[in-house]
């Protein structure tokens, strides 16, 4: 693999542990990867395993994509690849969850689009706070290091609130996504032996993303770390840290690397994403030492980073961003509009489907992506529609998810022979149902019972499961029915299908959703001053955000504020001013 000498560097360095800062555009995850082929290597014929840990599962994603492009599928098998909370499961408690009082018997993941998580939220509501409370707020709490509920300031759930919603999970062998990273750490506290053992199993932990790693995960990686039984490779970017809602602070990155006497002088400063103008942007905003630079293909591209004041972000976009696009030569689906707030994008995408401009994301969809049965859906169309191997690979990996979110398993033989027939069947019966009734509603009353079937045949989920699809399913139709922006008999089989197809659209992004991509243009909407920053939001962290923003584009970046409001106080600075000139 083509590596610059800085990313060789990194990899090549094995006597210590590695923090990597990475800028922008760096190529760190080639870095992560190039370190996870050297891992593999040293583990091939032995009892020992590689785990790389990332922040979301679109990361993992496409570090599995890139790696299994480069290996066999014997020598992917070595590597652990998932999330925080995929590792802590199939690491630690699939194997010890018997040393946890109440779940002698297993335990399963209630995730927030389950019907359980929503019914343990209902009851302690009712319970607790007379029924007044919003379910979705438990998606917002974390847990201590004691168990503690830790609630954002602007969520209304009482700390009695939520313990009660934790006991009923227990009382019926769940946990919700905190208690993962919370019952593990007291495992580790409580038998320390268990992170010896953990530790033993992998000769190299990497880590992506460590900036946005919370207390109680670091926690965790500092007991394996202790054990002192395996190497740790950190990748991470302080400036890029945009997660402090859930817990994140940068400085514990430094922390971790300074308890491990990581090397940390193998900074990644070299910008291959953007022009220089772009790149000069950022540093006025996060300045590096030493400095990010410009050196891609599109580091010489001359078009201007500009602020633009508009009535509405409507207006930015339709009078502003797609003018621009022209101008450039930049297709609408190499294009980005990014705004710091899901809800900013509704208007935006309505305006845009009426100018019959494809757009994906907030505002697209006519119900809830995080809904359990959602990706499963819209890869299963895609490929209904358009029969690639690629989209069929979206759909095990789907499926995978499906089965790991409604069981409480890490299903891996999807991947095997019955996986892919499960898959294909899937398909077949899909496509059937689609030939008698197009209706994207029909379908989906259709679908989900015989899809819960196959699934059974198949012996991948069981009664709960199968319950929670159709649940899910339902879910869906009250969404599409609920949305004044769809005629639900409007709706198709192959729109849903649409839906799994990003590339073929107008990206709509918040700002933390954006980050990790990259576009060729990217125009920021509603970045009045007193909105963005938010008044009573950390004005440190705002900054960070917008650097992320600035930092997606190759080409072309806009930067708008509604008439008559001034724009955000970071474009004043003398600095981001000079570079906007």
């Amino acid at each position: 693999m083509k590596l610059t000498a800085a990313q060789r560097a990194a990899v090549d360095e094995e006597a210590r542990h590695v923090l990597v800062v990475a800028c922008p555009g760096s190529g760190k995850t080639r870095t992560i990867v190039a370190r996870l082929l050297r891992a593999i290597e040293h583990v091939r014929g032995t009892p020992r395993r590689v785990a790389c840990i990332t922040y979301t599962n679109a990361a993992a994603h496409e570090i599995e994509g890139r790696l299994k492009s480069l290996v066999s599928a014997e020598d992917a098998d070595h590597c652990d690849l998932g999330t925080i909370h995929s590792f802590c499961l199939q690491a630690v408690l699939r194997h010890h969850h018997r040393l946890l009082g109440g779940y002698e018997s297993g335990l399963a993941v209630a995730a927030p689009e389950s019907s359980e998580f929503a019914e343990a939220g209902q009851q302690a509501i009712a319970d607790t706070m007379r029924g007044h409370g919003n379910v979705q707020e438990f998606e917002r709490v974390r847990r201590g290091a004691a168990g503690e509920p830790l609630i954002p300031t602007d969520v209304a759930l009482t700390d009695d609130c939520v313990q009660r919603f934790w006991e009923l999970l227990a009382e019926r062998q769940l946990v919700d996504f905190p208690s993962i990273t919370y019952l593990t750490y007291r495992l580790f506290e409580l038998h320390p032996h268990l992170a010896r053992s953990v530790s033993s199993r992998y000769r190299e932990i990497l880590i992506d993303e460590m900036q946005d790693t919370d207390a109680l995960q670091v926690q965790i990686l500092r007991r394996l770390a202790d054990a002192r039984r395996s190497r740790f490779f950190l990748v991470g970017d302080h400036f890029q840290s945009i997660q402090g809602f859930a817990g994140a602070q940068p400085e514990r990155m430094f922390e971790l690397a300074e308890h491990l006497d990581a090397r940390t002088d193998f900074p990644l400063h070299e910008n291959w994403r953007s022009s220089a103008q772009i790149v000069a942007l950022g540093e006025a905003l996060c300045a590096r030492d030493p400095a990010m630079v410009a050196v891609g293909s599109d580091a010489e591209h001359r078009c201007q980073p500009r602020t633009l004041s508009a009535a509405s972000g409507v207006d930015a976009v339709v009078g502003g961003f797609l003018p621009l696009l022209t101008r450039e030569g930049i297709a609408v689906t190499d294009a980005a509009v990014l705004a710091p707030a899901w809800y900013m994008l509704f208007p935006v995408a309505r305006e845009l489907r009426r100018l019959e401009v494809p757009v994906s994301g907030p505002g697209a969809r006519p119900y809830r992506r995080a809904r359990l049965f959602t990706g499963l859906i819209e890869y299963l169309c895609a490929y209904i529609d358009t029969p690639v191997p690629e989209l069929l690979h979206r759909v095990q990996v789907q499926l995978f998810h499906t089965v790991q979110q409604t069981e409480g398993k890490s299903r891996f033989d999807i991947w095997d022979r019955s996986g892919r027939l499960a898959a294909m069947r899937l398909v077949l019966c899909g496509r059937e149902l689609r030939d008698r009734n197009a209706s994207a509603i029909a379908w989906l009353e259709a679908a989900a019972p015989a899809f819960a079937t196959i699934l059974r045949e198949h012996g991948f989920i069981g009664k709960t499961g199968s319950a929670a699809i159709e649940t899910s399913a339902s879910e869906i139709i009250a969404d599409i029915r609920r949305n004044r922006d769809f005629d639900p008999d409007d709706l198709t089989v192959d729109d849903i299908g649409d839906f799994a197809h990003p590339d073929g659209s107008l990206r709509l992004l918040t700002l933390h959703s954006a980050k990790g991509r990259e576009f060729e243009a990217v125009c920021i909407i509603e970045l009045q001053d007193g909105q963005f920053p938010h008044a009573r939001g950390d004005i440190e962290e705002s900054r960070r955000v917008l650097y992320v923003g600035v930092t997606r584009p190759r080409k072309a970046l806009l930067l708008c504020h509604r008439s008559g409001q001034r724009i955000t106080r970071f474009a004043t600075e003398p600095g981001f001013a000079a570079a906007l000139r």
